[in-house]
């Protein structure tokens, strides 16, 4: 660099770049195409080193800015209102399992915030776990629901422990009852 003044060598560098633009976007192209995959295993990188950083910044950004990205996001979803909705069906399609684990979750969070209850966060794994066991009374493996041992409109929680695999009809026959009520009422069958 012909300045070792910062002023001087910003000036030289600006009216460098201006002059000689065309061939630095190109060759920065160039670069780019011929080092996508070091590119690309540097940004991974970058983003494992500074995850929690970068997941704050997100964050606060979505906060500040929630009414400007709602109004972009129902933009974008006005103008591609068909491709959403094809690609939404499809995903339906391709992923029942999800779909049935996310409508539960939804359906116990809503009984919650109505019974101002607690929801803890459960995966599908853990969905899939509890429904891999079968009913509980009957050991059915068909119409499989998640019961509640303390039910949602007695204050119970949406947590791993309060949760069992009861099909349809045993469900039915439970209610409200809890499992220590279900199972000392010996006059109800389950089969």
């Amino acid at each position: 660099m012909p300045y070792k003044d910062p002023e001087k060598r910003k000036r030289y560098s600006h009216k460098y770049y201006q002059e000689h633009k065309k061939e630095m976007s190109a060759a920065a192209r160039q670069y780019r195409q011929e080092h996508k995959e070091e590119i690309r295993a540097n940004h991974r990188q970058y983003y494992l080193d500074h995850k929690a950083k970068m997941n704050a910044v997100s964050c606060q950004y979505r906060k500040d800015h929630r009414e400007e990205r709602a109004a972009c996001d129902r933009k974008y979803y006005e103008a591609h209102k068909e491709e959403a909705l094809a690609y939404q069906r499809q995903y339906y399609k391709d992923n029942p399992e999800k779909m049935r684990a996310q409508s539960k979750r939804r359906d116990a969070k809503r009984r919650a915030r109505k019974a101002n209850t607690n929801v803890e966060g459960l995966s599908l794994d853990d969905i899939n776990r509890i429904l891999e066991a079968g009913c509980f009374f009957c050991e059915s493996k068909e119409g499989l629901t998640i019961a509640h041992d303390i039910p949602v409109s007695k204050s119970g929680d949406t947590t791993k422990p309060n949760l069992f695999c009861l099909c349809q009809s045993c469900n039915s026959k439970m209610g409200v009852k809890n499992l220590s009520e279900m199972l000392s009422q010996t006059r109800l069958s389950f089969n």
